[in-house]
């Protein structure tokens, strides 16, 4: 048994510290999720300090893992984290006076480099997914939480609301919620505008922000698991609809498009027939209607409107400071290429908020790794690539450019791109 898991690269470790490991990663993964616009990261109440335990956490899991000898570090891979750090500080040179240094530098300049040499030694182990995959068992619990909530409590009446909070989110302002654990913070305007009816936004400050995630776990359990569990995929799913997001929509058609996609290769002769038979007939029309029904439904929102001028003003912001945008995440500088009339001030995509705050200086580490996952021959996996278009749909229609996420995808893209294979072919690898 120990010369099997010695030629898996998988050095066995004493139980303790294999416990230690398990609770460290759970842990790591709940306060990545938080960190990723929920109402705890929000709050106007008090500062949580996600960001922080974020770093500290990643710090604990890459020395836990060092030291143990469950992962190696290697001098290439420490050569790209000095580099990634002497890039952001460059940058932090060149417009300190237009953006809050702390936050770029804690994500960029220490978060960044943490986490990819984390990412690098576990994949080079085969044991990389191990702990993606906990992600996607935090945002299982949640989205299985608010359902709970949302059916019992928004829909049914039979849960009343026992808690007030204030987030800071475009403006100030007061919300209801369920035990901490749930929370009614946006009404749909889209679909059912007569019917007054909360959407599951969970504990998250609005319904996009929980639909990112449920995205998120969604393409990481479809494809880059080895095996994907039936009844995940089917909470996160139904979570996404009730989110009532069209991004949602696009969303679960794009997956289905994709899943059909792999597993059409991997059939028979007789089964591909069928199966282009039926997408012919069945999906595309299904499809489309759902696409293009949530399309005009969206066309007629205020909401629509914003998020086409955050597009533009996003543009218009980077064609005045191409090099290196108007300061990272710096929404003061966005706000005279805005409508800002209703008191909101914020972007509604990542893809506008890069170019036009971080300007080409900073979308080169955000776009050149990930249209490099696009790439089958750069990442070796088909599986990869799909996960990588879902993540550039996010990407272009919500906003996550200045939360742990961004650089976890970074890192995560960055990883598949130097090590597509790992090093052996456990089931922790793709």
């Amino acid at each position: 048994m120990e010369r099997e898991l010695r030629s898996r690269g998988i050095i066995r470790i004493p139980g303790t510290l294999e416990l230690l490991i398990i609770f460290l990663e759970y842990a790591w993964a709940l306060v990545v999720v938080l960190n990723g616009n929920s109402v705890y990261n929000a709050s106007a109440i008090k500062d949580h300090h996600l960001i922080e335990l974020c770093f500290l956490l990643t710090l604990a899991l890459l020395l836990v893992n060092w030291f143990s000898g469950r992962i190696r570090l290697v001098t290439r891979d420490a050569i790209v984290a000095v580099a990634m750090v002497l890039y952001s500080v460059v940058y932090i040179s060149a417009r300190h006076a237009v953006m809050s240094v702390m936050d770029y530098a804690m994500l960029f300049t220490f978060c960044l480099p943490t986490v990819y040499l984390l990412f690098t030694g576990l994949q080079k182990q085969g044991i990389l997914m191990d702990l993606i995959h906990k992600i996607v068992d935090v945002v299982v619990v949640l989205a299985l939480i608010s359902l709970f909530y949302w059916v019992f409590g928004v829909i049914m009446g039979l849960i009343r609301p026992n808690m007030v909070t204030y987030i800071n989110w475009g403006y100030s302002r007061c919300i209801i919620g369920y035990d901490g654990l749930h929370f009614q913070t946006q009404l749909d305007t889209t679909f059912m505008r007569e019917a007054f009816l909360y959407r599951n936004s969970g504990i998250f400050a609005e319904a996009p922000m929980f639909n990112l995630w449920l995205d998120i776990a969604l393409a990481i359990e479809l494809f880059l698991h080895h095996k994907p569990s039936r009844a995940k995929v089917v909470v996160l799913a139904v979570t996404v609809i009730t989110t009532i997001s069209v991004t949602g929509v696009l969303f679960l058609a794009l997956c289905v498009v994709l899943w059909m996609s792999q597993s059409y290769r991997r059939q028979s002769v007789t089964y591909k027939r069928l199966i282009v038979a039926g997408v012919i007939l069945v999906v595309i029309p299904v499809v489309v209607l759902m696409v293009v029904y949530s399309l005009l439904m969206k066309s007629e929102t205020r909401s629509y409107d914003m998020r086409l001028s955050d597009y533009m003003a996003g543009l218009q912001l980077w064609w005045d400071h191409p090099i290196f945008g108007g300061g990272y995440a710096n929404l003061r500088a966005l706000a005279q290429y805005n409508d800002t009339s209703n008191g909101v001030v914020g972007f509604s995509n990542s893809i506008a908020a890069v170019l036009g705050t971080g300007g080409l200086w900073m979308s080169i580490v955000f776009c050149v790794p990930l249209f490099g996952t696009l790439s089958k021959r750069w990442t070796r996996s088909g599986r990869v690539s799909c996960c990588g278009t879902c993540f550039l749909l996010l990407f272009c229609t919500t906003a996550f450019s200045a939360r742990f996420i961004a650089v976890l995808m970074i890192a995560l893209e960055l990883t598949f791109l130097q090590y597509p294979q790992g090093r052996d072919a456990g089931e922790g690898r793709i």
